[in-house]
């Protein structure tokens, strides 16, 4: 009977370092796989004809947060949280597409989207590079194949080891990024690290693309995707006075500035800009349900001197996928805009938010992506 339970004992210790240890190397591999890229140089690739922009002339940019080829119109998200129209609170159950075809359907469809518009510059935020949740659709192979007379640059701001959440539908391991691409060639492309407020944080980045001009200054296209209000705002404060710092160093140097991007905040209410002023009470529409991880962009820090906040009001641009897409009931806003240097003329009669047609409910808008584009047309003074 002591043999017996001697051995017992031994298999249970045995056992129970086994587990341990691989507890231990997972929790190893998940930390590498998450620690931060830091500043790095971006390579550029691509056939962009032209030069030099021209003063003077017009130009075309979209901003367009693809959401990884998942969001379709009946997809929600398990990272996303809200409430119903009666106050209700609501969450998503899902961290995949539904297959590899859905995940490549909508990518091609989203970047088609913006083609019709013919633009010049176009940023990009969620582009998978090889995730599992979206089945390793490269993404980003498939904007540089349909744009093959464009510079491209692509910065990494989300990449982990396999994560087994949601326990329904696993996210798996991710390397998602910022695609930039642009007509005229890219001089220098770089990644400029982001705070985060812990270790899991996504690893937030700017990617900061400088084009040379006729009159021997810089046109710089900053592609952003802050990080949301879930943390009561701390780290996309940090990057905002990380982003100003940014802005101010390149203001004291004379040069052209566009930021475009997910702001992952409401940019209509106490906009200073009246020509897109809200209040909460009048917003066109997000006046109800606004989940609690959307903050408003202009109750935070001021934005740096010299520079503007473009936030086209005709239509939203992000619905909260915590539900499926229902135009009467979902919460919609507009998170996605731009940001521009005093020395840049914008031409708001051509400014606007794209609404995406046709998706998987046979619905307009969102169609391909929880967002849908904001465009700009503008001239360097």
């Amino acid at each position: 009977m002591k043999e017996n339970l001697k051995k017992a004992l031994i298999v249970s210790v045995v056992a129970l370092g086994a587990i341990a240890f691989s507890f231990g190397g997972y929790a190893g591999y998940l930390l590498f796989s998450v620690r931060r890229l830091g500043d790095q140089t971006l390579a550029i690739d691509g056939e962009a004809p032209k030069e030099k922009a021209l003063v003077g002339n017009t130009y075309k940019a979209i901003t367009y947060n693809i959401g990884y080829g998942a969001h379709s119109q009946d997809f929600t998200d398990f990272s996303k949280t809200g409430y119903d129209v009666q106050g209700n609170p609501t969450k998503g159950s899902s961290a995949k597409a539904k297959s590899f075809e859905e995940a490549q359907t909508n990518t091609l469809e989203a970047i088609n989207t913006t083609k019709g518009y013919s633009p010049d510059f176009i940023l990009f935020q969620e582009v998978d590079k090889s995730s599992t949740r979206s089945f390793h659709c490269d993404q980003d192979a498939k904007i540089k194949k349909l744009f093959p007379k464009f510079d491209h640059t692509y910065a990494v701001n989300h990449h982990t080891g396999y994560l087994p959440t949601p326990l329904n539908d696993a996210q798996g391991g991710i390397r998602s990024g910022l695609a930039t691409i642009s007509n005229i060639k890219i001089k220098e492309g770089q990644r400029k690290q982001c705070s985060k407020a812990s270790l899991f944080d996504l690893d937030r980045c700017f990617s900061i693309n400088e084009i040379e001009v006729d009159n021997e200054k810089s046109l710089f296209l900053i592609n952003v995707h802050f990080s949301n209000n879930e943390d009561g705002g701390i780290t996309q404060k940090n990057q905002r006075a990380e982003l100003n710092t940014l802005l101010e160093e390149k203001k004291a140097r004379g040069d052209y500035v566009l930021v475009g991007g997910d702001f992952n905040s409401d940019l209509l209410v106490g906009n200073p800009d009246t020509r897109f002023a809200y209040s909460k009470e009048s917003l066109p529409f997000g006046r109800s349900n606004k989940p609690d991880w959307i903050s408003y962009w202009f109750d935070g820090p001021s934005l740096a001197e010299g520079y503007t906040l473009i936030a086209n009001d005709n239509k939203p641009t992000i619905r909260n996928s915590d539900t499926e897409w229902e135009p009467d009931k979902s919460y919609i806003g507009v998170t996605d805009g731009f940001i521009v240097s005093n020395n840049i003329e914008i031409n708001y009669s051509r400014c606007k938010n794209i609404q995406s047609q046709d998706g998987n409910k046979n619905l307009d808008g969102f169609a391909f992506s929880d967002h849908d584009p904001a465009f700009i047309e503008f001239k360097l003074l």
